[in-house]
């Protein structure tokens, strides 16, 4: 494990100090969550400060920083298991955390990028999930991005072609799992965050891999930035104001879009019909806004183009697909679908079920139960033979209240279920006869009877 030795330097200009930062993480907290006492006589309404805490620089600043200003808080490790020192690193943390009484907590989570996907916004995304898991309602999570990292990020978008919104870079202050989500350095130099570990002789980790330059954030920082330095020495706290002019763009265009979803948007379906009467730019601006509520990925330039292009002039009994990253966007008859990327399924497992317990439909990540009803099927078939199956095409079924037998495969399109669904249904199964289809038919001949219990066929999402 590589540490930066502490060394006694009294003699370096040191800017940042705990009274400054209480002030500010104040001033960010009530913009944020609203008015907050940290005065020992208002613990009970003080928010709990959850620090991503790696062991680096930044966040050791960071911890350093919220301990000595008295606040009290979790300091958490997220190991990736990308690094063979990530234990020791843990370790560090930990007993960091100890001399500081802080209390302390290291998770486990796997990073392993997926195929296309970049290690750097794989290990992103796993990082923050987790800390999303430990969020409580009303938790404050506090990250050490500076302003170097913000002007970084600045420069990534623009190289990925991003929009207003991607241009903002990272905001000091957004709502996040339960709470929230602050970034109270975000403003501060880290020339600054390195004179203040010096003068307070912190000890801090040094990951090799942040001199990776195969990995285009470290290739700004060790390559680029430097030049631009030497040219531009306030070039930083530029981009910053630049990130800054941006979010208001972004903040203008979300109004306009939020004016256009009355029309068109309902929960993750887009009425094609309304989107088409806007400008092409609206339209890119509705899609963008629209996934953005649902809390999937922004599509990049390319996937938006093929959304408002061949997605929008295909025929009504086509249902074209455009996916990136880990969301889908689907059409079906006058509507766009938006949803996460649909998880691998075998339409051909068969699973047997006494019917008197939930039963977990693992790929679908759902739950499927009989529930009790007024009406519904009868609570015979408790004691018969009980399977789920998935649609295989040639089904049949004699839904109740129909006087004729029909192919579910027309069931479903009359239904208007979208195609991407249909054999992601569950099927209830007695002996070999079809007996309901999810909560959508049951089987004539096997309803309860007037004055009894029903059973409702129920399926959840996990």
């Amino acid at each position: 494990m590589s540490l930066v030795p502490a060394v006694n330097a009294s003699d370096i200009k040191m800017t940042l100090d705990k009274d400054h930062f209480k002030a500010h993480l104040t001033g960010l907290v009530e913009q944020s969550a609203g008015p907050v006492s940290f005065s020992a006589s208002a613990a009970a309404h003080q928010p709990r400060f959850i620090v991503a805490y790696s062991g680096g620089l930044d966040s050791h600043v960071l911890l350093h920083l919220v301990h000595s200003s008295g606040l009290s808080c979790l300091a958490v490790y997220i190991d990736h298991g990308l690094q063979a020192l990530s234990k020791s690193w843990s370790a560090h943390c930990a007993a960091n955390c100890q001399l500081l009484a802080v209390e302390f907590q290291s998770v486990s989570v796997n990073a392993r990028a997926a195929a296309g996907e970049s290690p750097e916004a794989s290990a992103r995304t796993a990082r923050y999930r987790a800390l999303a898991e430990l969020m409580r309602p009303g938790d404050i999570l506090l990250t050490a991005q500076h302003l170097q990292d913000q002007a970084e990020t600045l420069l990534l978008q623009m190289l990925r072609t991003a929009g207003p919104d991607g241009l903002a870079a990272m905001p000091q202050t957004k709502l996040f799992a339960q709470g929230w989500h602050l970034r109270p350095l975000l403003g501060v130099a880290r020339t600054e965050l390195e004179a203040y570990a010096r003068h307070h002789q912190l000890q801090w980790i040094e990951d090799p891999s942040n001199t990776d330059q195969r990995y285009d954030r470290n290739f700004f920082r060790q390559s680029v930035f430097p030049l631009l330095q030497q040219r531009w020495p306030a070039i930083n706290q530029t981009l910053s104001n630049v990130s800054l002019l941006q979010a208001e763009a972004s903040e203008l265009m979300n109004d306009l879009a939020a004016l256009d979803a009355p029309s068109m948007i309902s929960g993750d379906t887009l009425a094609i019909s309304a989107l088409i009467r806007l400008s092409p730019a609206r339209q890119r601006n509705s899609i963008r806004y629209w996934l953005k509520q649902l809390e999937l990925d922004v599509p990049t330039a390319k996937r938006l183009h093929e959304i408002l292009g061949p997605m929008l002039t295909a025929a009504d009994d086509k249902s074209p697909l455009v996916s990136w990253a880990e969301t889908e966007v689907r059409r079906f008859q006058g509507d766009l679908y938006a949803m996460p990327r649909l998880s691998e399924h075998a339409a051909s497992q068969h699973l047997t079920w006494s019917g008197r317990q939930v039963i977990n439909l693992e790929s679908l990540r759902q739950q499927v139960l009989l529930q009790s009803a007024e009406t519904g099927l009868s609570t015979d078939i408790l004691h018969k033979s009980l399977t789920i199956r998935f649609r295989q095409g040639g089904e049949k079924i004699k839904p109740a209240g129909r006087a004729h037998t029909m192919d579910l495969k027309k069931l479903m399109q009359q239904a208007a279920i979208p195609p991407w669904l249909r054999d992601r249904i569950p099927l209830l199964y007695l002996d070999d006869e079809l007996i309901a289809v999810a909560d959508y038919w049951q089987a004539d001949g096997y309803q309860n009877k007037p004055g009894q219990a029903g059973l409702q066929f129920i399926s959840l999402a996990d």
